[in-house]
Order: structure tokens, then C-alpha cells, then sequence
């Protein structure tokens, strides 16, 4: 039996530092969600506010890749003359 574990992390203890990211935006969605449902004791808002925050968590990164790609791939002015 072949372990896909050992063939993703060649370096001990590196699981870790791929998963924080993760772990952080999970706690912070949740402490968000707390509050919100604290705040305005109501759970369709506290639901819309999960949406929104997927949706910007979501869509944010996709625009800042594309932009990026975009800005690398234009030829600047220096090798155009």
C-alpha cells in the first residue's frame, strides 16, 4: 500500500504550514459569524454574511490571479521598440 503522504510532504512537519492558511480563514469565518449573529440576533443574516464572505474570499483571489497574469503576459514598452 502507497501512502500519497509521504509523496505530497518531502519535508517533516511541513503539513502544517500547508494547512494554516485554511485554519485561519476557518477561524476567522467563524468568529465573524459569531458576531454577527450575536449583534443582530437574527440567523438569515448571519447566513447572508457566510455567503458574502465566500463569495469575497472566493472571487477576490481569482480577480488578483487574472490581473496578475494579465499585467505579466503584456509586452512592455522596452521590448516593443
Amino acid at each position: 500500500m502507497v501512502t500519497l503522504h509521504r509523496h505530497v510532504t518531502k519535508i517533516k512537519g511541513t503539513k502544517f504550514f500547508e494547512e494554516f492558511p485554511t485554519i485561519c480563514v476557518v477561524m476567522f469565518v467563524n468568529i465573524i459569524a459569531g458576531l454577527v449573529r450575536d449583534v443582530t440576533n437574527s440567523y438569515p443574516v448571519c447566513i447572508n454574511t457566510l455567503n458574502g464572505l465566500t463569495i469575497f474570499a472566493c472571487i477576490v483571489p481569482w480577480l488578483l490571479e487574472y490581473a496578475v497574469l494579465h499585467m505579466r503576459s503584456k509586452p512592455s514598452e522596452k521590448e516593443e521598440l
